[in-house]
């Protein structure tokens, strides 16, 4: 299953598993796109890149898949990527090569890794309480993440849906990090 296909069965669980609304921002221009990318002096990947274009942000209840809600390089709000990574810069020294793209706890954030150097992993959490990087080990990419996570919700892998509801899959996943 693709993530479209993925998302359309969410959306008509979302009622019975009350996951809370499933909300879609709006989709990013190239100039958007160019314009997030030279505020945060970082390129983005490709598979980021595809998302912006085709769905801008995604939220399932209180959780975010941060990009953008308006084509604006000027919308700053929470939950998008510019506002969100611009934040946490400022005010817990998020490093410089991170780009926050996913929170539900205000606590623990998923990162991508725009460093150049090779080797380094794509994906990282970062502890905004620890000022710490943490690696992601089950996601290589963006799209990989957002597809198991939604998996998640829907009972297919990873924790049950009991746990989901009790505390959130980052708080978790950070713990055996820590």
């Amino acid at each position: 299953m693709d993530l479209e296909e993925r998302l359309a069965t969410l959306s008509k669980a979302s009622d019975e598993e009350d996951l809370g609304p499933i909300t879609q921002g709006a989709q990013a221009s190239d100039s958007t796109i160019r314009g997030i990318e030279d505020v945060l002096c970082r390129r983005l990947p490709g598979d980021y890149i595809r998302f912006l274009k085709r769905y801008g942000a995604i939220g399932i209840g209180d959780i975010n898949f941060f990009g953008t809600w308006s084509d604006s390089v000027d919308d700053l709000r929470g939950a998008t990527v510019l506002g969100e990574t611009l934040r946490l810069r400022k005010e817990f020294s998020l490093p410089q090569d991170l780009v926050a793209v996913f929170g539900s706890d205000y606590e623990s954030y998923l990162c991508l890794n725009c460093s150049a150097i090779e080797g380094l992993p794509k994906m990282v959490y970062f502890s905004a309480t620890q000022k710490s990087v943490f690696a992601c080990e089950h996601s290589n990419s963006f799209e990989e993440f957002v597809m198991k996570y939604i998996d998640a919700l829907l009972g297919k892998r990873w924790v049950p849906k009991a746990q989901l509801k009790q505390a959130s899959l980052l708080q978790r996943i950070m713990t055996k990090f820590k």
